[in-house]
C-alpha cells in the first residue's frame, strides 16, 4: 500500500523506526497466541521482561532517536536562518547531518536489542552485556553524528 501511495516514503533512519511497527506487530501477535495457547507460559517473567525491553529500548528508543534526526537539524536550521538574507546562503537540511550513516547505526543500535532479548531469554548474561555495549556505543555515536548539525 505503501508503495501505491502518491506520498513521499520514508527515507533514511525513519525507515528503522517504520520497520519497528511490523516487528512489534508479529511480537504481539506471537504473545497473543502464547497467551491463547498457554496463558500461564506466556506469563513467566523471562518473556514479559522481553517484551517490556523490546518496547523500551526497541520501539520506544529507536523511534526517537530516528525522529531526533529530522527534529534537530530542522529546528536548528530555523533558529540559525531566521531572517530572508540569512536563507539565501543556507545549507539544504538533507545536508546538515549524515543520513546514511545515521541509518547503519541506528540499525546497529537495533541488533543490539535484538542480541540484549535474546540475552535476556536465554538467561545469558553475556549475550545480553554484549548488546547492551553494542547499544551504548551506537546510540553514543548516533548522538555525536547527530551534533554535527551544530556546526553550521
Amino acid at each position: 500500500m505503501r508503495r501505491q501511495s502518491n506520498g513521499k516514503q520514508p527515507i533514511g533512519s525513519v525507515i528503522a523506526a517504520d520497520a519497528l511497527i511490523g516487528v512489534s506487530f508479529v511480537l504481539a501477535l506471537a504473545w497473543a497466541a502464547a497467551v491463547g495457547w498457554n496463558g500461564t507460559a506466556a506469563l513467566v517473567y523471562p518473556i514479559v521482561s522481553t517484551l517490556i525491553l523490546y518496547l523500551v529500548f526497541g520501539w520506544f528508543s529507536v523511534s526517537v532517536l530516528a525522529y531526533l534526526s529530522k527534529i534537530i537539524p530542522f529546528l536548528w536550521w530555523a533558529f540559525r536562518f531566521r531572517s530572508k538574507e540569512q536563507k539565501k546562503g543556507a545549507v539544504l537540511l538533507s545536508d546538515m547531518v549524515p543520513q546514511r550513516r545515521l541509518t547503519i547505526e541506528l540499525w546497529i543500535y537495533a541488533a543490539g536489542v535484538g542480541l540484549l532479548m535474546a540475552g535476556n531469554l536465554l538467561a545469558s548474561s553475556a549475550v545480553a552485556l554484549t548488546g547492551s555495549a553494542i547499544m551504548a556505543a551506537s546510540a553514543a555515536i548516533y548522538m555525536a553524528e547527530l551534533a554535527k548539525a551544530f556546526r553550521y
